[in-house]
Order: structure tokens, then C-alpha cells, then sequence
């Protein structure tokens, strides 16, 4: 992450524990367990990809959410459903996470991953 990017996240988030818990964790990580981060999101991108055009319910994209909240669970901070769906208004309000999802993933990814998510968070809370 640049350092543009790092000093905007710390001012928008820095105060929150999920920021201290993501920060505490990832200046740990060693260069391979970076490769291993990225790996998995790029294959859970392109899961959400895969199944673009499935139902919001369907089994696919269920897993495909469940897999993003649990990679994010493990590798960045805790992740319950609320913490998701924020992260799926992010995804829609701020058009650098769309460009690069949609760029690692394909065109329509970050739509599909928005959909499911609340789609998931909403059947949850049901």
C-alpha cells in the first residue's frame, strides 16, 4: 500500500479497533504469507466473478461471501456481518476499490460481490 493510501486510511480509521487489529497483524506478515493473502483473494475474486450472472441465493455466491468474510476474519481484522455490509457500501461508494477488484477480478466483480453480501447479510438477520 502507498503511502498516500496508508496515511488516508489511518485518518479515516486509524481510531477504530478493526484498523489497530488490521495493523497490529499485517506489519507481521512476511513476504510469502503476502503471496498467500493475495492468492486467496484473487481466487475469491474471481469466484464472484465466475458466478456473476447466479442468483444472489445461490449456493455459489453464498460461499463466496462466506470465503471473503472468513479470509478477511483471518487475515485483516474480525469480520461479523455488520462489519461486511460495510464493507460492501465502501466497495460501492469509493470507485478505487471497484477499479481494483474489478481489475483482479474481471469487469463486474465488485456489483456481484456488493449484491451477495447483502444479500447474505440481509438472509442472516431473517
Amino acid at each position: 500500500m502507498s503511502d498516500k493510501y496508508q496515511r488516508e486510511a489511518h485518518q479515516r480509521w486509524g481510531p477504530t479497533d478493526s484498523y489497530q487489529i488490521a495493523a497490529q497483524r499485517t506489519q507481521s506478515y512476511m513476504p510469502e504469507e503476502w503471496v498467500q493473502i493475495k492468492s486467496e483473494a484473487a481466487e475469491i475474486y474471481r469466484m464472484f466473478h465466475l458466478h456473476r450472472q447466479a442468483s444472489v441465493d445461490s449456493v455459489e455466491l453464498r460461499d463466496a461471501v462466506h470465503r471473503w468474510q472468513c479470509h478477511i476474519d483471518q487475515w485483516f481484522y474480525p469480520c461479523d456481518d455488520q462489519t461486511l455490509l460495510g464493507l460492501a457500501d465502501l466497495y460501492e461508494m469509493d470507485m478505487r476499490f471497484q477499479d481494483n477488484i474489478d481489475k483482479l477480478g474481471g469487469e463486474g466483480t465488485t456489483q456481484c460481490m456488493m449484491l451477495a453480501i447483502r444479500h447474505h447479510v440481509s438472509s442472516d438477520v431473517s
